[in-house]
């Protein structure tokens, strides 16, 4: 009977890998035909079911693959070494060999290694052997793998290198720190390293935002345990946006806990802000149930930086200052047509029923929402609007009474509110926006009286497209 080519590999489909179950070990794409050749001795005739079989999976090359995640270690079909796993902080070398790591440490820490506290014992794997070896136990992760990370954002590519020597002993060194302080398990240091690689990118808009988030936001998380929790609650939502499907459920997990967690020492912190600049980190997780119409991270805009009006000259002057600074959006005040400012108006002349005072709140909400979208339509002189300015560009600016008509569902509110989600569409490239104009659009559109649904139609088709109204 032939060898079939299942009955000799294992395809892997979570690390895109094809495992010789005989030879324990995944072999490289490109050799995959001298292997059957060299090690199994197939001649040609019996190595042709084997090559069309290979040649239809997503196989990545040995550089490309990453060591798997805490609760998918062992691998199967790969065998469990006993190893070291060098205790430097940041440090992630390990090895099968004890003199390997007597000679590690000289080289990369300037010492000799002491072996009853500088290195432990582990279990280790490999993918793959020869020259391709690279050791990983249950509590790995690719931060030294990771020297390019392309992140997309608004359809634009930015590619970041994280591999210069500086930045990566600057963040291995404050990984080691903050793992040790706040005693991180194997799970919440594979968050803080992702955050490093990835995570931190998509929260700047430039390269001195990205400079915050990268260096001096670490720096204030490893003072402020409620910043930590709360970068940890951001991080692990945004890898539930990638591609970890399987660790989904565990990713949301951490991310409410980490949450529910920072609240409190939130509250307690922003009671008494001190002079140095305090970062409010907000997360959208969903971890509760409510029943109102507007979303959390709609409140923390409205209210989350007048509880730092007290400190905010300090903040504008710390190290933190342009994250400050995207807030501050210079309005329009061209004397071209202001976008559906005539739509709004007619919206006005049908509410008989609104008292006066309603129909003022209204038409000032109306009037600001309008010179938002003439601000986003005609100023050429900002390209790229980043988050806050997006976001913060209406809701800032509106009264407090207007968010009280939104909490009631005043169908005024309720209008203006499904245009903003036009606005909300610039948003989409973010991964902490995806998806969230058209969930706030469905709820205005569950909630609105259908007599006032011709006057959310626009947004209605350009958002959740046609056919979601009747006629």
């Amino acid at each position: 009977m032939d060898l079939l080519p299942q009955d000799l590999f294992h395809y892997s489909e979570i690390h895109r890998v094809l495992i010789c179950t005989s030879c324990r070990y995944a072999v490289q794409p490109t050799a995959i035909t001298r292997h059957l050749k060299d090690i199994h001795h197939l001649p040609s005739d019996k190595r042709q079911s084997f090559v069309t079989y290979w040649k239809n999976l997503p196989l990545k090359n040995p550089d490309e693959v990453e060591p798997p995640f805490p609760q998918d270690f062992p691998v199967s079909y790969l065998p469990l070494e006993k190893g070291w796993q060098c205790n430097s902080p940041g440090c992630y070398y390990l090895c099968a060999s004890k003199k390997r790591m007597e000679t590690h440490w000289p080289a990369e820490h300037g010492r000799k290694g002491n072996p009853s506290r500088d290195w432990s014992p582990t279990l280790l794997q490999t993918f793959f052997r020869g020259n391709m070896v690279k050791y990983f136990t249950r509590d790995s992760r690719s931060l030294l793998a990771a020297v390019h990370v392309v992140h997309v954002k608004s359809q634009h590519t930015i590619v970041k290198d994280l591999g210069d020597s500086d930045n990566l002993q600057f963040k291995r060194k404050r990984i080691g720190d903050i793992q040790t302080k706040y005693n991180l398990d194997s799970i919440d240091s594979w968050i803080l390293e992702y955050y490093w690689t990835s995570a931190y990118i998509s929260l700047g808009n430039d390269h001195e935002t990205e400079y915050i988030w990268s260096k001096v936001v670490p720096d204030l998380a490893y003072s402020h345990s409620f910043l930590l929790h709360g970068l940890l609650a951001c991080t692990a939502q945004c890898m539930t946006h990638m591609n970890f499907p399987q660790q989904r459920e565990e990713l949301l997990l951490r991310a409410c806990s980490h949450q529910n967690y920072a609240l409190p020492a939130f509250r307690k912190a922003i009671d008494n802000p001190k002079k140095d600049s305090l970062l409010l980190v907000e997360n959208d997780v969903d971890c509760s149930n409510g029943d109102s119409i507007v979303p959390p991270w709609l409140f923390f805009l409205r209210d989350g930086c007048v509880m730092l009006c007290d400190v905010w000259d300090t903040i504008e002057k710390g190290p933190v200052a342009r994250l400050a600074a995207a807030w501050e959006l210079e309005m329009y005040k061209g004397n071209r047509p202001l976008p559906y400012w005539s739509h709004f108006k007619n919206v006005a002349r049908e509410a008989s029923i609104w008292s006066k005072e309603e129909g003022r709140i209204y038409g000032d909400a109306a009037l600001l929402l309008a010179k938002s979208f003439a601000t986003m339509e005609y100023d050429q002189t900002d390209i790229f609007f980043n988050t806050w300015k997006i976001l913060g560009s209406w809701p800032m600016r509106v009264e407090s009474e207007f968010m009280t008509l939104l909490y009631r569902r005043h169908p005024g509110a309720l209008i203006l509110l499904g245009h903003y989600c036009i606005i909300l569409r610039y948003m989409e490239g973010y991964w902490y926006f995806q998806g969230g104009a058209a969930k706030l659009m469905l709820s205005i559109m569950n909630v609105l009286e259908e007599s006032w649904h011709k006057f959310i139609r626009e947004p209605v088709d350009l958002i959740l497209g046609t056919g979601f109204l009747h006629e």
